[in-house]
């Protein structure tokens, strides 16, 4: 899928574009992008901090606990869930109508998969990261056509990397249960396997 997209939607690297995450679930179907291995580095933390990533919430540090990382990542999925499904009410085509499929599928199964931990979705950070998914969402729903396509692939890639840092720098090193850890250490490889895929 790389490089078809590439071809349909050129510009899919162009900075700027605030909002949507993505984070898939645990399961490894062959021939989905779930089969990808768990990038073996941390995403560069370099660039402007995000408040809701760095954990500065009115101008004071603040560590997550686990229900809170479990309702940021919630956000997520529930963003990109929401971002593909009008991807598809669009009628994108081809490759980035395949991308928001997936995109669908994976993240709807993940936010099942972690309600069994009871993600605090009222948590401050988690309610940070549901407004910015809001407001991307809202950015596209105005958006029709190649300007549509181009602009939602944007989003997946800066979603992509904001999700792999919010999962290195926060969410990861919040989680206190071994099957939440490893939860989200599956989850940080399938974010890379879909910004790869995104570019």
């Amino acid at each position: 899928m790389r490089h078809p997209m590439r071809h349909l939607v050129p510009l899919c690297l162009a900075p700027g574009v605030a909002g949507l995450a993505s984070a898939c679930g645990d399961r490894r179907d062959e021939g989905t992008m779930d089969s990808a291995p768990v990038a073996d580095r941390p995403m560069d933390a370099a660039g402007p901090a995000d408040p809701a990533m760095s954990g500065e919430v009115a101008g004071a540090p603040q560590a997550l606990d686990e229900g809170a990382a479990l309702g940021v990542l919630a956000a997520i999925n529930t963003a990109e869930v929401e971002a593909g499904q009008l991807a598809l009410r669009r009628n994108v085509e081809g490759p980035v109508r395949e991308y928001a499929e997936r995109m669908v599928a994976e993240h709807g199964r993940n936010n099942e998969q972690i309600q069994a931990w009871s993600p605090d979705t009222a948590a401050p950070d988690a309610q940070v990261q549901a407004e910015k998914g809001r407001a991307e969402l809202s950015r596209l729903e105005v958006l029709e056509g190649a300007e549509f396509a181009r602009a939602y692939v944007e989003a997946m890639v800066t979603g992509h990397e904001d999700a792999l840092r919010a999962l290195d720098e926060r969410l990861i090193p919040a989680a206190q249960r071994p099957e939440v850890r490893q939860h989200l250490e599956t989850t940080r490889g399938h974010v890379a396997a879909h910004l790869e895929a995104a570019r």
